[in-house]
């Protein structure tokens, strides 16, 4: 897409009280250990040798096993991703003056994909509290094996120091924190009762306007969200990205050539797999919106999907076959990329409508 923009409103904006029949609002906060931490004195020493002024220098040493903490981060990583492929962003995180956190980022998830995405939430919790235990069960041999590890074998100087761990292992759970929460959608209308009640009429109305206001914004999240979700498929199918090549750059092998990296520049699976949840989240998404050019978007992927991958056929056996014939015809990537453009070209309207505004 030439143009990205950050907030966009439906042809008509329709009262959200739809969303909260359809999906619910979940939020994900996370938190663990650092393995590293900085050292004064190790800062100090690298400044004498260095000659450089321990102002610019930012020394710091690995205190637990190396690769501990980064499979701990692994499974926030891999339910945040299930979190962004199956949901809808609501609200981003907001911070207070001194950069602390007040409210996570909220997401919007349709029911029917709420069992899988708490499926995989329970998983990377689970694997989650099975590597603290781990952690928690040998922390007198870690710190063992730290302090070697910091003690320098020539010199005898050792680095490791009590006070960078914590007191004891009750204080290293501490460390670790995970919090799933579910919400249902509010709306405006919801909240105009609570104002009327608790403020004098003069400042009620002008709460209740602001309380629409926000309403209408998030919406309108929702609305740039679905219609981006689209544009971005287009995009990573016909003109590829890092690792996944795309349809429009493919270049066949020459006669004798047998480097696979040489034009082999198709699409991989997960791009086609990914059609069947973006079609779904943006038709359903769509039912609320009732936006013209999503729901022709929506339509003309699901005229594709069903070409590339009749219902009832195996998705792997039509992957192979497809990529078979557009290895080999020129006419067939020809075709898929028209195909693939007319589905931008279908959303785009729903982001010129905004620019429009914005350039009016």
């Amino acid at each position: 897409m030439s143009k990205t923009i950050s907030q966009s409103v439906p042809n008509s904006i329709p009262d959200n009280t739809g969303f909260g029949y359809t999906g619910v609002l979940i939020s994900l906060r996370a938190g663990h250990m650092s393995d590293r931490t900085m050292d004064k004195a190790l800062r100090a020493l690298t400044s004498q040798e260095s000659g450089l002024d321990e102002d610019v220098l930012g020394t710091s040493k690995r205190i637990l096993p190396k690769g501990l903490i980064p499979m701990v981060r692994k499974q926030y990583s891999i339910a945040r991703k299930e979190i962004v492929d199956l949901c809808i962003p609501w609200t981003c995180n907001e911070v207070d003056e001194k950069g602390s956190r007040k409210e996570d980022a909220r997401w919007l998830v349709l029911n029917k994909n709420l069992p899988q995405l708490e499926g995989t939430l329970n998983k990377c919790r689970v694997a989650r509290e099975i590597l603290i235990d781990k952690l928690c069960e040998n922390w007198d041999d870690i710190l063992d094996q730290m302090r070697e590890d910091l003690t320098d074998e020539k010199t005898g100087k050792c680095w490791f120091n009590p006070d960078d761990y914590p007191r004891d292992v009750e204080e290293v759970r501490k460390k670790f924190h995970w919090t799933v929460k579910l919400e249902p959608v509010p709306t405006a209308d919801e909240q105009e009762a609570d104002i009327r009640l608790k403020l004098p009429k003069e400042y009620a109305e002008r709460a209740i306007e602001q309380a629409r206001e926000e309403e209408r914004a998030r919406i309108a999240n929702v609305f740039t969200a679905t219609a981006l979700r689209i544009a971005e498929w287009t995009s990573l199918a016909r003109d590829g990205t890092t690792g996944d090549g795309g349809v429009a750059g493919f270049t066949p092998l020459a006669e004798g050539e047998t480097d696979g990296r040489k034009g082999d520049t198709l699409p991989k699976r997960p791009t086609w797999k990914e059609m069947d949840v973006h079609i779904s989240i943006a038709e359903d998404i769509n039912e609320t919106l009732r936006d013209s050019a999503i729901g022709e978007a929506v339509k003309r992927m699901k005229a594709l999907q069903a070409r590339l991958f009749p219902e009832g056929e195996d998705f792997d056996e039509s992957y192979e076959n497809m990529r078979e014939e557009l290895k080999s015809s020129p006419e067939a990537r020809d075709e898929l990329v028209q195909e693939i453009n007319e589905i931008e070209e279908a959303v785009t309207p729903a982001f010129d409508q905004q620019f429009n505004e914005l350039m009016s």
